[in-house]
């Protein structure tokens, strides 16, 4: 056979792999390497490795999930060990694969220390420019790219591969190495979220394959129907400091923010036809009722499910004692958004009301912890400080321009009015339910008045839009009585 015709039945024999069942591969992997050892080509050892990391991408999918995953993998490692040991050639290229791997990563390390010495030195800092990686980062966060989705999919994967290299609770001293790679990790995944929010808000042509890209990131979090539990990360996990997966809380939020923003974003624009093109309404569906299924099995936990109690208790070191609690103020971010998603999505059932009253319960449960632990610790500075930033991160997360910010009060005043309207509704079982709980009322006016601040905060920096900005500066006022 001529190198063209092995070429060419590699590929087959490669495209054959991917369709297999996981159970099936490790077999036909040896059956491969039997065929193709002798070649010894580094091209088809660099697939075989690329395929074989590819494999997590298939946990979400399966009943056994990361475990099947890693059984799998151990398989692959131990028939290319004893093909490498039986061809000395192919032992050779495979050795030369690692080593090209390890000098990218030991390469992507080395540029790191260089920018943290940079960084950490005035007189460097004077000499040499410190290069910008999150420029970089922003550039590729861009739908004009070549092949954007698979850009931002790698980018997400690395910044979640660095969270989890990296976790939260082991990070050194600000400055570090570890933390810098870290901040990166975060800023990867949540960046991303936000910016293919923002991308699709401006350019509607793209807003169904956004949603889509986003919905597939979600499918991660969602629960496993079979074994009636989150998939690869779970909250659990992410909610508690004695797993790796505290890290991975923030995120959670902020992927929840930007997929309800594209689907206020679209109820926002239902008169323009071309938006109704865009966005095809089973995705939609499918989005909605992602997003159900997660807040409806956050909403049936109970505070000690996620040992929050122990994450936020009090702790001598002043950081882990800023990290517990800017934790906690990061899961209250994620089920006020989930709440939102609810009150947005308000289809006048039972259910629907009691979901959104659990989830507002498990809400209220959580900041009555953190407030009542920081209280008697007397660290009511630490309580400022995290409060601050959770403001501030809040605005950040789920500010995507003054229209949406819109439809979020106009979503808030419409659930407001009719659980004050004096009329016989046809949901009334829905809304006394809502009704009854009278904290939950005033928890809805202090989310409309975050919503109005926010927007009178971006609208403050555009002088055209002065007079809206004297409209919800009194607006706010209204909502401070």
């Amino acid at each position: 056979m001529s190198d063209t015709e092995k070429n060419k039945l590699f590929e087959i024999l490669m495209d054959c792999m991917v369709e297999l069942n996981l159970e099936d591969i490790p077999n036909f992997a040896l059956k491969l390497l039997s065929v193709f050892a002798l070649e010894a080509n580094a091209k088809y050892v660099g697939r075989l490795l690329e395929f074989f990391c590819s494999l997590t991408t298939r946990a979400r999918y399966l009943v056994n999930g990361m475990p099947a995953i890693r059984s799998a993998q151990s398989s692959i490692i131990l028939h290319l060990v004893h093909t490498a040991r039986m061809e000395q050639n192919f032992g050779k290229t495979l050795l030369n694969a690692f080593k090209a791997q390890a000098l990218v990563k030991s390469s992507v390390t080395e540029c790191a220390k260089k920018k943290l010495n940079v960084k950490s030195s005035k007189w460097l800092r004077s000499v040499i420019e410190c290069s910008d990686l999150r420029k970089t980062v922003d550039s590729l966060i861009s739908y004009e790219s070549d092949s954007w989705e698979y850009v931002i999919e790698g980018l997400c994967e690395l910044g979640f591969t660095l969270l989890e290299v990296y976790p939260g609770r082991s990070v050194a001293l600000r400055g570090s190495l570890q933390y810098e790679l870290f901040s990166l990790g975060k800023y990867l995944i949540t960046e991303c979220f936000k910016g293919l929010a923002k991308a699709a808000s401006d350019h509607p042509a793209i807003r169904e394959p956004v949603l889509d890209l986003l919905f597939r990131q979600l499918e991660q979090y969602l629960p496993d129907k079979k074994s009636n539990r989150l998939s690869i990360f779970n909250l659990e996990a992410c909610a508690t400091t004695t797993k790796d997966g505290a890290h991975l809380l923030e995120p959670v939020g902020t992927l929840i923010s930007a997929i309800t923003s594209l689907v206020k974003e679209r109820a926002a624009d239902e008169s323009d036809s071309y938006c109704q093109q865009a966005v095809d309404f089973v995705l939609l569906d499918k989005v909605k009722c992602g997003l159900g299924s997660l807040a409806s099995h956050v909403a049936d936990s109970q505070l000690e499910d996620f040992n929050l109690d122990k994450s936020v208790s009090y702790s001598h070191e002043e950081t882990a004692g800023q990290k517990n609690t800017l934790l906690g103020y990061q899961f209250l971010s994620m089920v006020e958004a989930l709440v939102e998603f609810f009150i947005f999505n308000f289809d006048d059932r039972k259910e629907t009301a009691d979901s959104m009253l659990k989830l507002y319960t498990l809400w209220s449960k959580m900041d009555e912890l953190l407030r009542e632990r920081l209280g008697c610790r007397a660290q009511k500075r630490k309580l400022l400080s995290a409060e601050s930033q959770m403001g501030m991160s809040k605005l950040r997360t789920t500010y995507d321009g003054s229209a949406r910010c819109c439809v979020s009060i106009s979503a808030i005043v419409s659930l407001l009015s009719l659980m004050f309207s004096k009329s016989q509704l046809a949901n009334e079982a829905a809304i006394s339910l809502l009704q009854n709980e009278e904290n939950f009322v005033g928890w809805l006016f202090a989310l409309a008045q975050r919503r109005l601040t926010a927007l009178d905060v971006e609208l403050s920096r555009r002088e055209v839009f002065e007079d809206i900005c004297v409209l919800s500066r009194y607006c706010k006022t209204e909502f401070d009585f």
